[in-house]
């Protein structure tokens, strides 16, 4: 798998509510991973019963930590907001995945 990783990049959005307004703070990161999308036998067994959201597997290097939750703007996938709904480590591999979901655009901490 790690044969198929190339650069990519993508920007971090930290929100934080500030006197009721939401603040968005941008970190760019560089990594190697590639993105891959959900297979029909994933999709089927998600817990949420839901296709309509475009979902992505993101498989990279172990050095690259996200959190659950972390809102993140890729270039490659349109500039769309996704959120990182899991993390499955396989650093014995060499490699760690996460699932992300398209994430609704101005969503709150």
């Amino acid at each position: 798998m790690t044969d198929w990783f190339q650069t990519l990049t993508f920007t971090k959005l930290v929100k934080t509510a500030v006197g009721y307004e939401v603040l968005e703070t941008p970190t760019p990161t560089t990594f190697w991973g590639i993105f891959m999308p959900l297979s029909p036998r994933e999709l089927k067994l998600l817990p949420e019963g839901e296709r309509a959201w475009t979902l992505y597997k993101l498989y990279a290097q172990p050095v690259l930590t996200l959190q659950v939750d972390d809102v993140l703007v890729f270039p490659q996938l349109n500039n769309k907001q996704t959120r990182v709904m899991s993390r499955e480590d396989y650093a014995i591999y060499s490699y760690v995945a996460y699932t992300l979901c398209q994430d609704w655009v101005g969503s709150g901490p």
